[in-house]
């Protein structure tokens, strides 16, 4: 795993929880740096990985299985994982009407 780039963060630090990260693992680390790590952790997903994490993230949060001082931190994560299932699949669409626009071209 590599470092944070807005940080010397190291991302071990955060193990420990569903989400990946351990929303208390040190008060001197700001909401920031822990959102920077999630990001680099979950860029190499893929979109079922990013899915299944969320999934998890959204059953704590709805079965009330946390903390109430670990919500806002679950609530972070799964936009997160949200946000990178949507930017894949949104490269995914961009790729098809590439595919549709040149099958397109070619058919002329």
């Amino acid at each position: 795993m590599t470092k944070s780039k807005s940080s010397n963060v190291n991302p071990k630090d955060f193990q420990g929880d569903q989400s990946g990260l351990d929303p208390g693992f040190s008060k001197s680390h700001s909401m920031q740096e822990k959102v920077d790590v999630l990001r680099d952790q979950i860029s190499g997903l893929s979109y079922e990985e990013s899915l299944e994490k969320l999934d998890l993230l959204l059953i704590e949060l709805r079965d009330e299985k946390i903390q109430i001082q670990d919500f806002q931190w679950h609530y972070i994560s799964a936009n997160i994982y949200l946000e990178h299932c949507q930017n894949l699949l949104n490269v995914i669409e961009q790729q098809v009407v590439e595919v549709d626009l040149n099958s397109f071209k070619e058919s002329k």
